[in-house]
């Protein structure tokens, strides 16, 4: 599997273009945003990379989705010092042509005290006869 390096400007500045803030159950917050990433193009497993920094935990990814028309929304869940971010990715209206979706996101929880936490992040995929599941599972530590 290829590793994805942190985001860099570029990459922020283009996943800037589809936000999503959203709170977990612990009122952490979670800046969520994601892209298309070219179409046609099969992954067989996503690229899913985590890292910790001062006071955030991120995540990046690359994925496959069953065609180009997906929406992708992403939640924070957390219980003690376990984390679990669901990355939903779900039809979006309308007609759409028939090749594989690959997509970018980039996840970055938020406002958290210096420690080391578990991280689950788990794709799931609605409605599409695609496996849901978890795709990373990691100690992150936190500064």
């Amino acid at each position: 599997m290829a590793r994805l390096r942190f985001a860099t400007p570029a990459l922020l500045f283009l996943l800037a273009g589809c936000p999503e803030g959203l709170l977990g159950p612990g009122h952490q917050p979670l800046d969520f945003s994601w892209s298309p990433a070219g179409h046609g193009e099969w992954l067989e497993e996503p690229e899913v990379v985590a890292g910790g920094g001062e006071g955030t935990i991120q995540v990046e990814a690359r994925l496959s989705a069953p065609n180009p028309c997906q929406s992708l929304t992403g939640q924070a869940e957390r219980s003690g010092q376990d984390w679990v971010l669901r990355v939903r990715i779900v039809r979006g209206g309308g007609a759409c042509t028939a090749q594989i979706g690959t997509f970018e996101y980039l996840a970055v929880i938020g406002d958290l005290p210096a420690d080391e936490y578990s991280l689950q992040v788990v794709h799931e995929y609605p409605g599409t006869g695609w496996v849901s599941g978890p795709v990373l599972e990691e100690r992150i530590p936190v500064r």
